[in-house]
């Protein structure tokens, strides 16, 4: 089941625990000392690829050119 998955996401496969490590070690550290109320997204570059398949037009609204 986790291949099919895999096949959606551009990294080619599901995220492991180990994915999360370096933004969790990063955030942990005094380099993300100035950082508040950020969203961090590792997943393999999902949720982009997925933006870029969604019209920025709701679907109510039609074109007029």
């Amino acid at each position: 089941a986790h291949q099919g998955i895999g096949r959606l996401v551009p990294a080619g496969r599901i995220g492991l625990p180990e994915d999360m490590a370096g933004a969790v070690a990063w955030l942990l550290g005094p380099e993300s000392s100035y950082v508040t109320g950020q969203n961090i997204v590792v997943d393999g570059g999902y949720l982009g690829s997925v933006q870029a398949h969604v019209s920025s037009r709701p679907p109510w609204i039609r074109k007029t050119d």
